[in-house]
């Protein structure tokens, strides 16, 4: 039996939505139903981001059956790209732009081939506000500091409209539906792999469900709750952003058509950390050793700790600190972790314990399920003091007057340490802590000190 012959292929990575998925859209605009979705599994599902972008590849394919919508499921590499292209007659492929080094250089590789062989690549700006290029200094250069590239951003910034595909969607009939053969199978496979809890946190309708509660019960309050981990005041979006199950022009767009009087200053701080986001990627971009090497080049001669112990106690959250631990039991029992929290876990392992930033960059990236490369990278060099725009060398967080200013009465705190009788850290968390912060403190600014004298 001869295959159906299609004119376009949208490759699907990242982003497995309908709405805010510039390259599904343009797609459907230009070819009708003469379309061919192709979804790429996950490289790897070690990680819980990986695992949750298996769930939501599984719940998308869901709603493209209830579409009618013709869809492969494949590894994603170019022998299966031109295998496609073959068998359906393809003429075009679309697909969203990804911004990491290694996969854009993948990506003009094969843009490269198919037009070679005569066939239309074209790819689109899908998942980021701007382009990482496309705001600069006043000497053409790349932002460094994150005010000035915000005030840039803000002033310029126009927001497309959330791209719906909706019409396009309904002329797909029960006749124009097919699976190509083995893309269940081959995801199956993955599915046994899973965790079934993952998949309630999967999928474009809950993600729109998180957002929409936020703006209705949090978003007047956040600026005032974002730091106070036992409320609610965050938006619970991170995950479904960085696992491309929400676009995030529909986020920006929903929150700016939410503004009132009255919560007019919590849109404004959130959009503020959409910027972050961005500005994150900006750097990313720039600076593509980002999440290897430092880039103030005097903390490559930094004498990172080999403490075992330490490193064991710090990743499990049995560090005697209770706002530490109790981030970092967040993080192993969940695979959420808040961000001030976070902020506190990550300074104490860099700051107090002085272990290496790509050690705790790297357990982020396989405990995170909203794990995003640039945002990890960045922040964790932000927090060392060794990146651009860093948080400066001598801002060393105490986890102890932060559990006091932020989870006052432990409620935090007590979610994830049972029996805790010390509400801020030091007794009752099982032990003792493992340092004393006063001591390793002074000791970490005193090789600030020589680095910055270029002694050490």
């Amino acid at each position: 039996m001869k295959s159906k012959k299609l004119s376009a292929l949208v490759w699907l990575r990242d982003d497995f939505r309908l709405m805010d998925n510039p390259a599904l859209s343009a797609a459907l605009r230009a070819h009708g139903n003469s379309v061919l979705l192709y979804l790429s599994l996950p490289e790897e599902i070690s990680t819980n981001s990986g695992k949750l972008s298996a769930a939501g590849l599984g719940i998308f394919m869901d709603i493209l059956r209830e579409r009618n919508i013709p869809f492969a499921v494949d590894k994603g590499d170019l022998d299966d790209l031109n295998h496609l292209v073959s068998e359906y007659g393809i003429t075009h492929i679309y697909w969203n732009r990804r911004y990491a080094p290694e996969l854009r250089t993948r990506d003009e590789q094969i843009k490269k081939y198919f037009r070679e062989k005569g066939i239309q690549p074209e790819s689109f700006p899908g998942n980021l506000l701007a382009e990482p290029w496309e705001y600069k200094t006043k000497e053409r250069k790349f932002y460094r500091d994150f005010t000035p590239y915000y005030k840039n951003f803000i002033s310029a910034y126009s927001p497309p409209e959330t791209s719906n595909p909706e019409k396009f969607i309904s002329g797909f009939s029960p006749e124009d539906f097919f699976i190509h053969p083995g893309s269940l199978e081959k995801y199956q496979k993955m599915k046994n792999q899973l965790p079934p809890g993952v998949f309630s946190l999967a999928g474009e309708e809950s993600g729109k469900r998180a957002l929409e509660n936020f703006i209705r019960t949090s978003l007047a309050d956040y600026p005032l709750q974002r730091d106070f981990p036992a409320r609610k005041g965050t938006s619970g979006i991170s995950a479904y952003l960085a696992r491309g199950f929400l676009g995030i022009h529909y986020v920006w767009n929903k929150i700016l058509a939410a503004e009132t009087p009255e919560n007019s200053e919590g849109v404004h701080a959130f959009l503020r950390q959409l910027v972050w986001r961005d500005f994150s990627w900006h750097v990313y971009y720039h600076f593509p050793k980002l999440d290897k090497n430092p880039y103030q080049k005097m903390y490559e001669n930094f004498p990172w700790s080999k403490n075992q112990g330490h490193w064991k106690a710090w990743e499990s959250g049995d560090t005697g600190y209770t706002f530490v631990d109790a981030g970092m039991r967040q993080l192993l029992s969940t695979g959420f972790i808040h961000n001030r929290p976070r902020m506190i876990a990550a300074s104490f392992l860099t700051k107090h314990l002085r272990i290496a930033w790509t050690l705790g960059m790297e357990t982020f990236a396989r405990l995170l399920y909203d794990h995003d490369v640039a945002i990890n990278a960045f922040s964790w060099q932000w927090v060392a003091g060794c990146g651009m725009d860093a948080a400066p060398y001598f801002r060393i967080f105490n986890p102890v007057t932060q559990a006091k200013k932020f989870d006052p009465q432990g409620e935090y705190a007590s979610s994830f340490i049972p029996d805790n009788g010390d509400l801020f850290g030091g007794r009752g968390n099982i032990h003792e802590p493992i340092i004393r912060l006063d001591e390793e403190r002074e000791k970490t600014l005193s090789i600030y000190y020589l680095l910055r004298k270029g002694e050490h």
